[in-house]
């Protein structure tokens, strides 16, 4: 509960309700990377548009009742 899931060119994504926003941003490596804010950077949207196989999965926090 309090989550959605989908996959973009390959790439799981889970939207999650969360005590503050951000984006943690998981590479094919285990490493991890946490992002503040909403925005991605467009070096990670090409890896993900280029389906390289870097970004293993993304996870969205959101705020609960953020429009």
């Amino acid at each position: 509960a309090g989550s959605l899931g989908f996959t973009y060119c390959q790439v799981p994504i889970l939207y999650k309700l969360s005590e503050k926003r951000g984006i943690a941003i998981f590479a094919g490596d285990g490493a991890a990377r946490q992002l503040e804010g909403l925005e991605m950077e467009a070096a990670d949207s090409a890896r993900i548009f280029g389906r390289s196989g870097e970004i293993a999965r993304i996870e969205v926090q959101l705020q609960p009742g953020l429009e």
